[in-house]
């Protein structure tokens, strides 16, 4: 039986410094039918990020998906009895808390506030940071990629016809993306998506023979080979049932944007899609690769905004087998997408690169009663819940009919476990001195590696919190002090004739060991 409460394994002050999750529980997102908590076993609250950037005019942000609530070395997956509080506010924003949720919307263009989370009757707590600013406005769109390759179930090789079904395709759905980036669509905006399709055009003739001679496929320049059959905003999808008809052989090929209605079917005797269906052509042929589209408000003149992406069409080649590209390291309250983890075979497979359901297993039965890590609903990520090995689990059915098992371990580590160490600051000094003279150059880290770029000094010594610096020679030198090969420390010296400087050294002893200045000299 599962343990039904999340203990507290480790004090709360294990975690003290420790670097925030990279991403938080959103709650109820998460399969927790099989733990109960309690809110009296909070032991810390940790936000994503130090402070959150909203724009006036745009949906309010929901702080419920940044926070995420520990007890102990585990993180809590049910939704938490949470306090909000905004303070400083200076009523730029509005803090609207109900059901236990919590939401930020910015009604103007500049100022901040700090957002406080309590839990566990006050006992633990937790701010942020939340910074207005002006919403962007979007004055055009843009494909989301550069360059697209669309599965097709027809393909000319040795001037022979190869078929696929539309059951072994994918739809294929191409994204319009705001600009400039991050812009907001405005209603009006959405609504011009409605009245508009996608279509994948040949960029060039293309002809085909088969072995007789006879032109099996015939394709004119602007002909289209496709047109997107549904959108939603400002998605666009091809039916795996139309790819189904495309000829794999036209390599050369564009997506362009065009108004609903402008795609116009005609004749073109000999050439025929798989089901039948002629090819078709867009009527004004060039002119339809621009399309009008209103500027951010429904009364301002369109812009007209050209959109020619490459594209181009590949034999459908479906996954034959499946495997994991690796294991998934997660501290607990982080999340991993186990879909990243998984690689298909042959590698030039397209279509069909997909695995069933995830389950949870464990390497010890004996450890079953311990949830080191749970799947969310749609049991296709995973969240570290406390420290422990796991895997994920799930099976990928071979074009056969068979199926194949695959299986991703999963390490889930302490808070902090994985951050990476900051990038220590680096100083630079300089230093002149005559010969003989001495100076003593300072990082604070024990692990520093000291290194000279010529003879003109010496440094004793070559590993340690501190080096002295002895000049022999006139003329200049570097010493540089590292961790981990990062660059902590520059010191630029210059050796000057004996007697025409006073040596620039510290009037006291090594600050880090307390020794004296002649120490490293016996």
């Amino acid at each position: 039986m599962k343990k039904k409460v999340l203990s507290v394994v480790l004090a709360s002050a294990l975690f003290a410094g420790a670097a925030v999750s990279a991403s938080a529980i959103v709650w109820g997102d998460w399969d927790s039918s099989s733990k109960s908590g309690d809110d009296s076993d909070i032991t810390a609250l940790a936000f994503t990020e130090k402070s959150y950037t909203i724009r006036n005019g745009a949906n309010p942000k929901n702080m419920n998906e940044v926070i995420t609530a520990y007890a102990g070395d585990k993180a809590i997956v049910q939704e938490p009895e949470l306090e909000w509080e905004i303070s400083e506010n200076d009523l730029a924003f509005e803090l609207n808390t109900e059901d236990n949720k919590a939401t930020v919307a910015a009604f103007e263009n500049k100022g901040s506030a700090t957002i406080t989370v309590t839990a566990n009757e006050g006992k633990v707590k937790a701010t942020c940071k939340v910074v207005a600013a002006p919403l962007i406005k979007a004055t055009g769109f843009k494909f989301e990629h550069s360059t697209y390759t669309l599965p097709t179930g027809i393909y000319v090789a040795d001037k022979s016809v190869q078929t696929i079904g539309a059951t072994d395709l994918d739809d294929k759905t191409i994204k319009l993306v705001s600009t400039p980036t991050d812009a907001v669509f405005s209603d009006f905006q959405k609504r011009e998506f409605d009245n508009m399709q996608i279509a994948l055009v040949a960029s060039k003739d293309f002809e085909q023979k088969d072995k007789n001679g006879n032109v099996i496929v015939s394709i004119s320049k602007n002909d289209v080979l496709a047109v997107s059959d549904s959108n939603d905003e400002n998605k666009f999808k091809f039916n795996a049932s139309t790819l189904a008809g495309l000829y794999a052989g036209v390599t050369n090929a564009r997506l362009i944007v065009v108004k609903a209605g402008s795609v116009q079917a005609i004749s073109n005797s000999g050439v025929t899609r798989a089901a039948g269906a002629p090819v078709t052509s867009i009527a004004g042929s060039e002119d339809f690769t621009k399309v009008e589209f209103s500027a951010y408000d429904a009364d301002k003149t369109g812009k007209t905004i050209a959109r020619d992406v490459r594209a181009a069409t590949e034999m459908g080649r479906p996954a034959e087998r499946a495997g994991r590209t690796g294991t998934i390291t997660i501290e607990v309250g982080q999340k991993a997408d186990l879909g990243d983890y998984v690689k298909y075979g042959p590698t030039n497979a397209n279509v069909k690169k997909e695995v069933g359901q995830w389950t949870i297993d464990y390497y010890n039965a004996a450890a079953t009663d311990d949830d080191f890590a749970v799947l969310n609903d749609d049991k296709d990520a995973v969240l570290g819940v406390a420290v422990g090995r796991v895997k994920a689990v799930t099976t990928f059915e071979k074009p056969d009919g068979s199926t194949m098992e695959v299986e991703v371990p999963i390490n889930v580590v302490a808070r902090g476990a994985k951050s990476e160490p900051e990038t220590p600051v680096a100083t630079t000094e300089s230093a002149t001195l005559a010969i003989g003279g001495t100076y003593w150059a300072e990082s604070g880290n024990e692990n520093t590696e000291w290194t000279v770029d010529n003879d003109n000094v010496t440094i004793v010594p070559e590993k340690g919190a501190g080096c002295k610096i002895f000049a022999k020679k006139a003329g200049t030198a570097t010493v540089t002090g590292t961790v981990d090969g990062e660059v902590v420390k520059t010191v630029n010296v210059t050796i000057t004739a004996a007697g025409t400087t006073t040596p620039d050294v510290p009037s006291e002893a090594n600050p880090s060991t307390g020794d004296s200045l002649l120490a490293f000299l016996f």
